[in-house]
C-alpha cells in the first residue's frame, strides 16, 4: 500500500479536502470574499498536487482500481470536484452579489432624473 505509484499524492490530496472543510466551517458566514480566496487557494493547491502527481481527475488509472488505494483514489477526486464546485458557486455568488449592489446604485433616483426613467430601471 506504502509502495503504490500515487500513494502520497492521494492523501496529501484527502488531507487538503478534509482541512479545508474544517477551515471552510470554522471561518465563518460573515466574510464571504475571504472565504472564496481561502476555497481558490486549496483548489489550486489541490490542482498543483494532482498535477505533479501525474494524476487526471476525470481519469482513473487501472492501478487506482486495486486494494485499498481504490478508496483514496475515489476519495481524492470526490473531494477535488467537491471544491471544484464550490469554487465556482462561490464565484456566481459573489459575481451575482456584485452585479445586484451596482444596478441597486444605478436605479437609485437621483434629482436629475424623470421618476418614469427611474421606474422603468428598477423594477
Amino acid at each position: 500500500m506504502f509502495g503504490d505509484h500515487h500513494f502520497l499524492t492521494l492523501v496529501l490530496i484527502n488531507l487538503l479536502g478534509l482541512a479545508r472543510i474544517v477551515v471552510w466551517y470554522f471561518q465563518g458566514r460573515g466574510r464571504p470574499m475571504a472565504r472564496l480566496i481561502v476555497q481558490i487557494l486549496f483548489f489550486a493547491v489541490m490542482t498543483a498536487v494532482l498535477g505533479f502527481g501525474g494524476i487526471l481527475p476525470h481519469w482513473v488509472d487501472q492501478a487506482d482500481l486495486q486494494g485499498t488505494g481504490a478508496y483514496l483514489a475515489k476519495s481524492a477526486r470526490i473531494l477535488w470536484w467537491t471544491h471544484l464546485a464550490w469554487t465556482l458557486v462561490g464565484f456566481v455568488r459573489l459575481t451575482s452579489s456584485w452585479s445586484t449592489g451596482l444596478e441597486k446604485r444605478a436605479c437609485s433616483r437621483t434629482w436629475w432624473s424623470p421618476p418614469s426613467i427611474s421606474a422603468w430601471c428598477c423594477r
